[in-house]
């Protein structure tokens, strides 16, 4: 066993888990009180935005499927960006 592995495949799969729990725990079809979709991909980003605001916004997208997804397409987004970015 390597200790310099990032994720071990039992964490892979726990993680993936976890995300389809979050997009389809909590369905808010309406949008009701969800954030504008350009928060959400400014946090994955990482671009600067006050503590309080980022804390607002997890907790909503902890309970709002669409925002969950959303958030986790806009991560893959910037992962993405790295990769093409850093080559």
């Amino acid at each position: 066993m390597q200790d310099n592995i990032l994720f071990s495949e039992d964490e892979e799969e726990f993680g993936e888990s976890y995300r389809r729990f979050l997009v389809q725990k909590h369905p808010n079809p309406e949008r009701i009180g969800c954030p504008d979709p350009s928060i959400l991909r400014d946090i994955a980003f990482r671009r600067k935005i006050a503590p309080e605001t980022i804390e607002k916004i997890v907790s909503h997208t902890m309970k709002c499927s669409e925002c969950s997804r959303e958030a986790l397409d806009y991560v893959a987004e910037y992962e993405k960006y790295k990769q093409t970015t850093a080559e």
